[in-house]
């Protein structure tokens, strides 16, 4: 997986448990396509979980 770690990290503020489970869920979505994680994956798994715990994102970084 090619991921800008540092790109996610400045773009979202997220506690230690939700960043396992956008991981999680990216892991699950790539699954689902039978391929590799991608740094989408990452990032909207992220953005998903940011939006399920009412952190908000800007919608610069809901692409």
């Amino acid at each position: 997986m090619s991921a800008d770690y540092e790109r996610l990290g400045q773009t979202f503020e997220l506690p230690g448990g939700h960043i396992r489970l956008a991981i999680r869920r990216a892991a699950a979505q790539a699954r689902e396509r039978d391929r590799p994680i991608s740094f989408r994956d990452l990032f909207r798994a992220t953005v998903k979980e940011c939006q399920e715990i009412g952190t908000l994102v800007r919608a610069e970084h809901r692409s």
